[in-house]
């Protein structure tokens, strides 16, 4: 049985995000849109590319 992603969160550049082995970050640039969708984040000054259906980021409150 193929394990479930959860659903795919929408995020916009400048917004802070959290991911639990780079820590914190802002997201600097964003390509497409949805599951697709691919952010570049800052995680304390080394640049991910991250795709939104595989990355494991929460938004920062």
């Amino acid at each position: 049985m193929k394990a479930s992603l959860p659903p795919v969160q929408t995020y916009t550049e400048g917004e802070a995000v959290r991911h639990d082995q780079w820590g914190t970050g802002p997201i600097m640039r964003i390509e497409g849109q949805g599951e697709k969708a691919i952010s570049h984040v800052s995680f304390g000054g080394h640049a991910k590319t991250l795709i939104a259906k595989y990355a494991p980021l929460q938004k920062m409150t």
